[in-house]
């Protein structure tokens, strides 16, 4: 496992970028892409991106320089959270929302934005289990027939999942900790992009965009419920009832961003859960979806292959411990099963990877890196536009 050179290797102060896991937190619809430096639109500038010396260095102790999409999607999946690989800690009592000092004039982070310092959506959305919450919630949100149709048919993930990935950790970040106004433009772009995005139900023949309100609510309640699942599992001393309510309440406000009526959402946990549990009976495991659950279980044999041990065993536990985590009636929908030695074993190195970088990075200094990765790129930027055809 090497985790005393994982710990020596991990320098934050010097990481001025940050990626994201490939997996759908917030929303599973984005088509978004980072333009190439050069101005370049080609296909190739839509998942090559420049890495950053810094990145670089903290990736080799574990093989970063190794081929292969699989490889980088295992890549992404532990270095590209390195700001959030940390053990989590209670969150002082103090403002923390100030620009980071090198940061002259703040372009997106001129104020605190939708939530602000004294909200529990930013005391959770710099927390290192932020790693887990977007595997736990898109591999549940692909057990909605239409929106596992939706992103079978139109979506960008299945090819490149990394730059998929990344806009929407991107978007997460910009909602959260970006200004008022970087917030409301990152939702514009996302719900152009929802409202060009199709696919065909096959059962009806009717074709549908991912603004469906039915779609929407279930992206948005999974996503809430899967947080606070791996929350309340990693850092309990924060998911009191009472927190477990505001960050419910306040994730209303993020669906209500992107066309959502507000009435529509839960306003307590209790209303969540009672919503996860009414839904089971629309849930489905559907053809289209096995490709999804053998990305997610590494099924595919010769994919995981061509990967060094190090890097399969670390992308391995980050994505067990997230399944591990799914609602059983869930992971028995879609056909997951795993060895309870394998699960123990997810348990016990994902607590590893986390006490590892614990002294690096501590929660208040990460949110202020987070809003200075909003400044460079908010998502729905200028920097930012949209793949014609699909995501």
């Amino acid at each position: 496992m090497r985790l005393g050179r994982f710990s020596r290797s991990l320098n934050v102060g010097t990481t001025t970028t940050t990626r994201c896991c490939t997996f759908a937190i917030h929303n599973p619809y984005l088509p978004l892409r980072r333009r190439n430096p050069t101005g370049s639109d080609s296909a190739a500038s839509l998942v090559e991106r420049p890495q950053l010396s810094e990145l670089a260095a903290l990736s080799e102790p574990l093989g970063a320089s190794r081929g292969g999409w699989r490889g980088r999607w295992v890549q992404t999946l532990i270095w590209a959270n390195i700001p959030r690989f940390v053990e989590a800690q209670p969150m002082p009592d103090v403002k923390i929302s100030a620009r980071p000092s090198r940061i002259v004039a703040g372009r997106y982070t001129a104020d605190d934005g939708l939530f602000g310092p004294d909200s529990i959506t930013w005391k959770l959305h710099a927390q290192p289990s932020m790693a887990f919450v977007g595997i736990l919630a898109a591999t549940t949100q692909m057990l909605h027939p239409r929106v596992m149709r939706m992103i079978d048919q139109a979506s960008s993930f299945r090819t490149h999942p990394e730059s998929r990935g990344y806009q929407t950790w991107l978007y997460t970040m910009t909602i959260t900790y970006g200004d008022v106004a970087a917030a409301n433009r990152a939702a514009a772009t996302l719900r152009r992009i929802h409202q060009h995005v199709k696919a065909i139900d096959p059962d009806t023949g009717r074709e549908y965009n991912a603004e469906e309100p039915d779609l929407l609510i279930w992206v948005q309640n999974s996503l809430t419920y899967s947080a606070i699942t791996v929350f309340s599992r990693y850092v309990p001393d924060l998911m009191t009832d009472a927190n477990r309510d505001q960050y419910v309440d306040e994730q209303r406000t993020a669906g209500e961003l992107i066309g959502m009526n507000r009435d529509d959402l839960p306003k307590t946990y209790a209303e969540l859960q009672a919503y996860i549990d009414s839904a089971l009976p629309r849930l489905a495991t559907i053809p289209e979806a096995l490709w999804f659950r053998d990305a997610m279980t590494s099924r595919t044999v010769a994919g995981a292959a061509k990967q060094k041990l190090p890097d399969y065993l670390l992308g391995r536990i980050i994505k067990d411990e997230a399944l591990g985590m799914m609602v059983t009636s869930h992971r028995e929908l879609f056909g997951i099963s795993f060895p309870v030695w394998r699960r123990v074993a997810a348990r016990v190195g994902a607590s590893l990877l986390l006490k590892a970088a614990a002294s690096k990075a501590p929660v208040g200094p990460t949110i202020s890196k987070l809003r200075e990765q909003v400044d460079t790129e908010a998502f729905g930027s200028p920097r930012h536009s949209r793949v014609p055809g699909g995501h």
